[in-house]
């Protein structure tokens, strides 16, 4: 639906710290990236500072951590001014997991030194430990940010053809609201570098579904009277197919080679809200 990059290549000239002590996890904090692990504090409010955006987010089996991943800077080593410390924060509540992900880097009291550094995001993860197991599916990020750790109540149903097996579902980032995808095939692992023998089915929960790129020519198309919009790529024979159930944004993507564009909206037509 939408990539993302994750790295700049830029050359930046950057604030950094130089000689500080690690920092530690500070009142009201669960987590620490300083060894990627973490352990419970019992703070009810988030700690202060700005939230640094979440683009992954994965449940223990027991329900007991929640291991968070994000772009950052690189790992913190405190003779090096061109690293960064974060800790994490969670906290259930109202069936919901809050979760705050900061950036303690810790600063020289002499006063900020002028560092050129790489501006290269570099993927870090924090695993929190939770003080009980949470039961829930939905994650928000304090930096605005909404994230499906379990598959979600109120996903909707689609009658896809015979032969076709649910092979991977998951949360997608980027979704202020929640979105999860799931994808069926007609044998063997979905492979990544097409559409073809695919179907993949998108759902964004209260919210539009994201303009699925095409290449070709926009259509404006209907499904069970909805007005929807059809987005061909002819370069490839992927067909993305954007419309609404109930309140919740739909996006299905399927290629030509499997399905016409009038057998794409057939398709669309089966899904229902649950």
């Amino acid at each position: 639906m939408v990539a993302r990059v994750t790295a700049l290549a830029a050359l930046v000239l950057a604030v950094a710290a130089c000689g500080s002590p690690s920092p530690t996890v500070p009142p009201g904090a669960i987590g620490s990236a300083g060894d990627g692990t973490s352990d419970p504090a019992t703070s009810i409010d988030p700690p202060p500072g700005a939230p640094v955006r979440i683009d992954t987010a994965a449940i223990s089996g027991d329900g007991s951590t929640l291991t968070v991943g994000f772009t950052g800077g690189k790992d913190y080593d405190p003779t090096d001014p061109c690293t960064n410390h974060y800790f994490g924060w969670a906290r259930e509540t109202e069936g919901a997991l809050r979760v705050k992900v900061v950036d303690d880097t810790p600063r020289p009291a002499s006063g900020p030194t002028q560092v050129a550094c790489d501006a290269m995001g570099y993927g870090r993860t924090i695993a929190i430990h939770l003080d009980r197991p949470f039961p829930g599916f939905r994650v928000e990020d304090l930096a605005g940010y909404v994230h499906f750790v379990r598959p979600p109540d109120g996903l909707a149903t689609i009658d896809v053809p015979d032969g076709w097996t649910l092979v991977a579902q998951g949360d997608t980032e980027e979704s202020t609201s929640g979105r999860w995808q799931r994808t069926w095939t007609r044998g063997g692992p979905p492979d990544p570098a097409t559409s073809r023998g695919q179907i993949a089915l998108y759902q964004s929960f209260d919210s539009p579904a994201d303009p699925t790129g095409g290449g070709g020519d926009l259509s404006r198309v209907q499904v069970n009277g909805t007005p929807a919009a059809l987005y061909p790529n002819p370069a490839d024979g992927q067909l993305g197919l954007v419309w609404t159930v109930g309140g919740d944004g739909m996006g299905l993507i399927v290629n030509e080679a499997d399905f016409s564009q009038d057998a794409a909206i057939r398709l669309a037509e089966t899904v229902r809200a649950p």
